[in-house]
C-alpha cells in the first residue's frame, strides 16, 4: 500500500487531485526497534500512516501498554496531536518501521482547502471511534482470558511481535495470570 492507498481506505472520497494536493506534504521516515517517535509532554505534530512495522502507545509514569498498531494503519497520540496539548503518553516502535507522516498544520490546511479532505477527516474520525468504542466494550464487559482470545483471534502473530509483558500490560493482568491464560487455551487446543 502505497501512502495513496492508505488515504482512500476510508472510501473513495478524495479525487485524484486531492490525492495530489498532499503527496508535497507527506514525510517519509525510517525507524530502528526501540526508536521513540513520542515522549511524553512533547506535543504531537503529525498523523502517521504505519507502512511497515510495528508501533506501540504506552504511559510513561508505569510503562503500561495502551495499544499497539501494526502495518497498514493510522496513528497518533489524538489528545496531542488534535488540541496541540502535550501528549501524555509515548510512543515507540517494536519492530524496525516505515512510516508516512502528514503535520497537523497541513491536514488542517487540507480540511479548509477542500471538502472531501473534511470528509476524510469526518470518515477518519468516526472508524477510530468505533475502534475506541471496541476497546471500551472489551474493557468493560470481558474479562483478561476473553480478551486475550479475541486479541490472538483477530491478531494471530501478536504473540510472536508482541513481547509478552507488554500483552499483559494491555490485558492489565500480570504476566504470571498471561502465562496461566495461555496454558488454558494450549490444553483446550490440545
Amino acid at each position: 500500500m502505497d501512502f495513496e492507498e492508505c488515504f482512500l481506505q476510508h472510501g473513495a472520497i478524495l479525487s485524484d487531485d486531492d490525492i495530489a494536493r498532499v503527496a508535497d506534504h507527506i514525510e517519509v521516515k525510517e525507524y530502528k526497534a526501540r526508536d521513540v517517535l513520542l515522549y511524553s509532554g512533547e506535543v504531537c505534530q503529525h498523523l502517521f500512516f504505519l507502512k511497515r512495522g510495528l508501533v506501540r502507545c504506552h504511559s510513561f509514569e508505569d510503562d503500561r501498554t495502551l495499544w499497539c498498531e501494526f502495518e497498514n494503519t493510522f496513528f497518533t497520540s489524538p489528545r496531542s496531536f488534535y488540541q496541540q496539548c502535550p501528549s501524555s503518553e509515548t510512543l515507540s516502535f517494536l519492530e524496525p518501521s516505515l512510516v508516512y507522516s502528514l503535520s497537523h498544520t497541513n491536514l488542517m490546511m487540507l480540511y479548509h482547502k477542500s471538502h472531501r479532505w473534511a470528509l476524510w477527516g469526518v470518515k477518519f474520525m468516526e472508524a477510530e471511534y468505533l475502534k475506541l468504542e471496541s476497546i471500551y466494550q472489551s474493557l468493560f464487559y470481558e474479562d483478561a482470558t476473553e480478551r486475550y482470545h479475541k486479541l490472538i483471534s483477530v491478531r494471530p502473530d501478536v504473540v510472536t511481535r508482541i513481547p509478552l509483558k507488554y500483552i499483559a500490560s494491555f490485558l492489565g493482568v500480570s504476566q504470571v495470570t498471561l502465562s496461566r491464560i495461555r496454558a488454558g487455551n494450549q490444553k483446550r487446543q490440545g
